[in-house]
């Protein structure tokens, strides 16, 4: 019986590698939930604008109320089984934080 031969399909590969990047979203976490996503292909990690996608949530909408409050709302993402927290310091357009003061935290 033949051995039936199978080639590597790079496009294939290359289409499943970012499907899998783009559902591994940037999860920002307000308040006991998930305020929305950063839509950046690296993560933050210093001062400045990113682009993020809220999440019509009640952690977005109290992220905003402490923003207004306060000055800045402490948020976190996880990376690689860290939490990285940072201070919300303003959004300067719809889909957009201006993010300041990192930190990471071991598990």
């Amino acid at each position: 019986m033949a051995q039936k031969t199978t080639y590597f399909d790079g496009r294939a590969a290359l289409r499943q590698f970012f499907n899998r990047l783009s559902q591994a979203h940037k999860y920002i976490h307000f308040d006991g939930g998930t305020a929305g996503y950063f839509r950046t292909w690296l993560w933050p990690k210093r001062d400045g604008v990113y682009k993020y996608m809220p999440f019509r949530s009640p952690s977005h909408l109290r992220m905003h109320q402490r923003l207004r409050e306060t000055g800045s709302a402490r948020c976190y993402y996880e990376r690689n089984g860290h939490k990285i927290f940072f201070s919300v310091v303003s959004s300067p357009k719809y889909g957009h934080l201006q993010l300041a003061n990192f930190e990471s935290e071991i598990r």
